[in-house]
Formats: C-alpha cells, sequence, structure tokens
C-alpha cells in the first residue's frame, strides 16, 4: 500500500509573499526614473532637496501597472515601501495594492486603512519603510500629480513628521502604462 500524498491548500500569507518576492526581487535591477516636477521650490537650509530619481524594481512597476489594469475607469492605489538611499533617492522594493475595501471612485482613491494598518506592520518586520504612495489618474489625461495630490503629499509629510515622501502617478496613454515618480520634501518655504 502506497503513502497517501496529502493536499495541503495554499493560502495567501502576506509574509510568505513578501519574502519570496523579496529574494526574487533583490537579484534583479532597478528601473530607474526621472521626476518630472514643474513646481518651483525654495527650500530653506536645513531643508532636504527632492530626489530627481526614484530606484523602482521592475516587478513593482509591472505589479502597479497591473493594479492600474484592473481598475482601467476608476483611481485605484497603494502604498510604497523601501528605503532612501544616501543620496536621498526614494528605493522602492515593496509595493501594495488597495485593500478590499478600499475605495474607488472616477476622481480619487481611499486605502482600506485595517489592511494598511496590517501589511505594514508585516513589512516593517523585514526592516521595510512606508516611504510612499501610488495611485492612478487611469484615462483622466494626467500623468503627473493634481495640486491636491501635491497638498495632501504635503500636508501628510508635515503631520506624519517625515522628512520627505514618493509619489507615483499611474495613468495610460495610446499604448501603454506610464508611471511617473515625484519626491515631495517637508520644506520651509520662506
Amino acid at each position: 500500500m502506497g503513502k497517501k500524498k496529502s493536499k495541503r491548500k495554499s493560502l495567501h500569507n502576506p509574509q510568505m509573499t513578501f519574502w519570496h518576492k523579496f529574494k526574487k526581487n533583490s537579484e534583479h535591477n532597478v528601473s530607474i526614473a526621472h521626476n518630472y516636477t514643474t513646481d518651483t521650490i525654495v527650500p530653506s537650509v536645513s531643508a532636504l532637496i527632492p530626489s530627481s530619481k526614484a530606484l523602482v524594481y521592475a516587478s513593482e512597476l509591472d505589479y502597479i501597472a497591473k493594479c492600474i489594469q484592473d481598475y482601467p475607469d476608476i483611481e485605484t492605489g497603494g502604498q510604497l515601501y523601501g528605503a532612501w538611499t544616501a543620496s536621498g533617492a526614494p528605493r522602492v522594493i515593496y509595493a501594495i495594492g488597495p485593500g478590499l475595501r478600499a475605495n474607488h471612485q472616477p476622481m480619487f482613491f481611499n486605502q482600506d486603512v485595517e489592511y494598511l494598518k496590517n501589511i505594514g506592520a508585516k513589512l516593517k518586520e523585514y526592516g521595510l519603510q512606508h516611504i510612499g504612495e501610488w495611485h492612478s489618474h487611469h484615462h483622466l489625461g494626467l500623468p503627473s500629480p493634481s495640486g491636491r495630490d501635491t497638498q495632501t503629499m504635503q500636508n501628510a509629510i508635515v503631520q506624519l513628521s517625515l522628512n520627505r515622501m514618493l509619489l507615483c502617478i499611474g495613468s495610460f496613454n495610446e499604448r501603454d502604462i506610464i508611471i511617473n515618480p515625484v519626491s515631495y520634501t517637508h520644506l520651509t518655504l520662506p
């Protein structure tokens, strides 16, 4: 009589998903995207200067693009985790998408807060910092942050006592999805 193989159910485990994704992606090169901000900012002496580039694993760009494809007519979004390089560039190692209770609307997106807290706590155990946000502007024809997006990022930096944050905006063009990163810093304006 032969041994009976046990069938194991595959359960979604954020820790295992992260670890396998991290191991797999740690061998990949990162994609460098330039910061296309058009605002003129006059920093104080103590302020950080926004980085002119963002380092993002190609797998995370692919994941964000897939999430945007899943919601082609309304906004979707998520958070970005990683660290800051010595030169101040954000390095995105892991991106999360919308939680089950996220609010998707044509002109805005709000994350599922409970989901964000749970995933964020797990990723912190691996030494990753919440370094930014991403959301889509789907077919709005706005490939860069809106004024409201910029104000939201500046408010978050002040309210959370941060020095900087990254915002990536994803949008459709004729053939592809474009993802534009913009770095924000805590600035003391004159």
